[in-house]
């Protein structure tokens, strides 16, 4: 986390936020907001207001850090798993998947979905097509 500081005609207001990369775009995300450089002043006397705010977004991260876990799966190689008749997962289109993101027909769904403005998924309808038939 990192802090902010926004500037404006009247006042400087300062922020905690956090970086997000989601579906390979840059995003923040507004944490906690701090407050005015003259507020945070009155409320911590003696400290720079950055300061103040760096060591707070600093206590933040080690708090965020400290709340992961990490999780352990266990399994065991003795115990089988029983036979239900049909396969659990249904892993049979990864390799027509695969051949399907080869031929770049997801790029062309998507630019003839922008161009003719589709409400509906094109590239899902395509492939369920395609894996249906083959």
């Amino acid at each position: 986390m990192r802090v902010q500081v926004s500037k404006s005609k009247n006042s400087v207001s300062y922020y905690v936020v956090k970086d997000l990369r989601m579906h390979g775009k840059k995003s923040t995300k507004i944490v906690a907001r701090l407050g005015t450089h003259e507020a945070i002043q009155a409320a911590h006397p003696g400290i720079e207001p950055m300061d103040w705010a760096k060591s707070y977004a600093a206590k933040l991260s080690d708090e965020a850090k400290a709340q992961r876990q990490d999780v352990i799966v266990k399994y065991s190689p003795v115990k089988q798993i029983p036979f239900m008749g049909k396969p659990l997962v249904n892993v049979g289109y990864l390799f027509l998947q695969w051949i399907y993101a080869r031929l770049g027909l997801p790029k062309l769904c998507r630019e003839i979905a922008a161009k003719h403005r589709f409400s509906y998924d094109l590239n899902g309808v395509l492939a369920s097509l395609i894996y249906a038939r083959i």
